[in-house]
């Protein structure tokens, strides 16, 4: 995954869980304000562990289970492809991603800002860990020096003199085995009844499970430290968690105000403990939670509506993105995901074929288009023969490496009157007979370039307007076709996922999908510049073929009204089970 990818995925999961954490926290101090301290912080602490769990994760999941789904339309027309040369050795393949086309394509500050960042990011997650750490020891210190003192609802109460000679308060330590510790001589300061209302107060917190809710919001702000709103949550929970439990000690019949005189004596005794993933008795707002305990103000009990509002909602979050990865990807793979989509059916098969190892060591190659019932392939390796044949881009083959540096000859014939389609048939039963082929399907989300509209509008124009006007008004197909120029490329009377499958062949790290929703054929042509393009090539390119000092990303925004965006996207891919080199003749 590059760079860009990773920080729009990034910036596009920050906004979207800021956005929810917003809301859920406009929710807990509206409508949910009279409310019991426990519903709060359970949909408080809910807003912050999303921080945790991307959109992208549950469309992913969702994708997985779409990619089983089979499709019910059935794949659209064929495309006939024409490469302008018969071979390509000087024509570049593939467009390297400079800092300008990288930000252009992703949306994001250029390459070597992001590395920075994420030096910062590391660094200050470290240091958080670091500070947890000295925490950590600090607590089993406390807990080594600590002797059994009595028992709270089956959680064992520790007595330690470092905690009195620290002048720490009492406090729930530990999160899968608890036990609750307080300071030495705490007995001295306290009468009988109001030390049992402190460990009634921390037993709660035990039942709660409270310290474990505290571990995992400090895990979210150990990985987004840099995040304002996380560190409020945290506060904010902080405050429901104690007032849930000062409702919960009052509900078992404490008396308010020895409860309340216990806290304060706490407080003005010890000082409150910072540590992470532990509950003590202070804590929150001190003098509005002893009004309300003297007050015995306890949160009212959610309505029948609360309930399945919060019930619908919690739903909607988990469930939405999960539903749109299954349908997107149910929707795409009845389209195609690529300029004519993955076929798999190998009834049909070529009368005769040769198939010889190129070891010649040359870069040029020739794919020629199906013609009657032929099909000519020179020095290309063996992922891109596999690719055209079930008619995908290289990058959705999934296979052994050897087979992008094994390159094959294959001239193969059979009925003259095939068409296009059925010769690619063809070529599958070649695939199977001769390379031992066998496969399957599955959908991964996987970084790829994305074809939107831009947002002026696009710049095509259509086929029966343009080169093979007169060719549509005849019912002749043989115009159409993909051009690949020396700096560029165009189609002609083809549809806009052509575009994709070319764009492919130029921007090889990842496939290419077309999300315009253009039906009709049409012509266009994209001129853009590389960055190893010298002078002397550019003069030999004609005046209406040269291109102008733009990438490639420029260019399809400015030249046809479309915009190449960088995403994770869910697609069919074919993963090849077991091939071999292939029975020459």
């Amino acid at each position: 995954m590059t760079m860009p990818v990773l920080s729009s995925q990034v910036a596009a999961h920050l906004w979207q869980s800021t956005i929810i954490a917003v809301l859920v926290a406009l929710a807990a101090s509206t409508l949910l304000r009279g409310c019991e301290a426990r519903v709060r912080h359970a949909v408080l602490l809910a807003a912050s562990l999303k921080f945790l769990l991307p959109i992208g994760t549950l469309m992913a999941l969702g994708a997985s289970i779409g990619s089983s789904v089979p499709a019910l339309a059935p794949m659209p027309e064929p495309i006939r492809v024409v490469l302008d040369q018969a071979i390509n050795a000087g024509a570049p393949t593939a467009v390297p991603l400079t800092r300008q086309a990288a930000a252009s394509a992703g949306g994001v500050a250029a390459v070597p800002v992001l590395p920075l960042l994420l030096t910062a990011w590391v660094t200050g997650s470290l240091l958080v860990l670091l500070s947890w750490t000295r925490q950590w020891r600090q607590v089993r210190r406390y807990i080594r020096d600590a002797t059994r003192l009595t028992t709270i609802d089956e959680v064992p109460v520790l007595s330690s003199r470092l905690m009195r000679d620290h002048r720490c308060e009492p406090g729930l330590f530990g999160v899968l085995r608890p036990v609750v510790l307080v300071p030495a001589g705490i007995a001295d300061h306290l009468t009988p009844a109001e030390l049992n209302a402190v460990l009634i107060h921390e037993s709660c917190h035990a039942r709660r499970r409270d310290n474990l809710m505290a571990a995992a919001q400090s895990l979210v702000e150990a990985v987004f430290w840099f995040h304002p709103l996380v560190w409020w949550l945290g506060q904010r929970l902080t405050e429901e968690r104690e007032r849930a439990c000062d409702e919960a000690v009052l509900g078992r019949g404490v008396n308010g105000e020895i409860y309340a005189r216990a806290i304060l004596s706490t407080c003005r005794f010890y000082v409150e403990s910072r540590f992470f993933a532990v509950a003590g008795v202070g804590g929150a707002n001190l003098r509005r939670r002893v009004e309300g305990i003297v007050a015995r103000q306890t949160g009212r009990r959610l309505t029948q509506w609360q309930r399945a509002a919060l019930t619908t909602t919690a739903i909607a979050v988990v469930v939405t993105p999960f539903a749109l990865g299954m349908m997107t990807t149910v929707m795409w793979a009845q389209s195609g995901n690529s300029f004519v989509g993955l076929q798999t059916s190998a009834a049909r098969g070529f009368d005769v074929a040769s198939i010889k190892e190129n070891r010649s060591g040359d870069s040029g190659w020739r794919l020629g288009p199906p013609n009657k019932g032929t099909e000519s392939i020179f020095n290309l390796e063996l992922r891109r023969i596999v690719a055209s044949s079930f008619r995908i881009q290289d990058k959705m083959v999934f296979g052994p490496d050897w087979m992008d540096s094994v390159r094959y000859d294959i001239e193969a014939k059979g009925s003259p009157t095939a068409n296009s389609p059925e010769v690619w048939e063809m070529m599958r039963s070649l695939l199977a007979e001769r390379f031992h082929l066998k496969y399957h399907l599955e959908t991964r989300v996987m970084p790829a370039y994305v074809i939107v509209v831009a947002r002026g509008g696009h710049k095509l124009v259509k086929g029966e307007d343009g080169e093979c006007a007169a060719a549509v008004k005849a019912g002749q197909s043989s115009c159409d076709a993909i051009q690949f120029l020396p700096f560029g490329m165009g189609i002609r009377n083809m549809p806009v996922a052509a575009f994709a499958a070319g764009v492919a062949r130029r921007l090889q790290d990842r496939p290419v999908v077309d999300r315009t929703g253009l039906d009709d054929r049409y012509d266009a042509q994209v001129l853009w510049r590389p960055d190893d393009a010298t002078p002397e090539q550019l003069a030999q390119i004609p005046a209406d073929r040269r291109p102008p000092d733009v990438n490639i990303f420029e260019a399809f925004e400015q030249q046809a009204g479309l915009r190449l965006e960088a995403r994770r996207e869910p697609i069919e891919v074919l993963v090849v089970d077991h091939i071999q080199r292939a029975d020459e003749n």
